[in-house]
């Protein structure tokens, strides 16, 4: 159901933005968002409201607890970002593009 998913998704962004606002950081629940982000965009489900902020979610948890980079690398999620914007337009690549400067 599209509901669900763009809900899953705005959890997700959510938890980031807690994680990106709360000192000390989390790296548990960090890592947690990373692997689940992972498994939306392996999904290749979503629909473009979805993804984007699935996309926003990954870069703002990486943002706030840097540890949980190597999380992301081990996954592969890198590789995965790009492919998981491209059908889903112009602004899924933009998010996409600074996702992926920020996992460098």
């Amino acid at each position: 159901n599209k509901n669900i998913r763009l809900s899953v998704a705005t959890l997700l962004y959510n938890v980031a933005f807690y994680l990106h606002s709360s000192k000390p950081s989390r790296t548990e629940i960090a890592a947690q968002v990373v692997k689940l982000v992972d498994t939306v965009l392996q999904s290749r489900a979503y629909e473009a409201e979805a993804v984007i902020r699935c996309l926003m979610a990954l870069g703002t948890t990486i943002l706030a607890d840097p540890d949980v980079k190597p999380v992301a690398k081990e996954l592969h999620v890198v590789s995965r970002v790009e492919m998981a914007a491209l059908p889903h337009g112009d602004l899924a690549k933009a998010v996409a593009k600074e996702v992926y400067q920020v996992l460098q």
